[in-house]
């Protein structure tokens, strides 16, 4: 659990503010920077695409 919360904080230090738009924006190689598997990383960023297209 740990280690879940030193990933999420610093994907938020990332991203400033977890919008959509700043999903989508960040480089693949960023998000692993911070403790990301690239299968994380695609789920996220899909996740966000939908989300953004339903929600605007």
């Amino acid at each position: 659990m740990k280690a879940a919360y030193s990933v999420c904080n610093k994907l938020l230090t990332l991203l400033d503010e977890v919008r959509f738009d700043n999903i989508l924006k960040c480089q693949e190689e960023a998000s692993r920077s911070v403790g990301l598997s690239k299968s994380k990383v695609v789920y996220i960023k899909d996740l966000a695409q939908k989300n953004k297209r339903w929600c605007g």
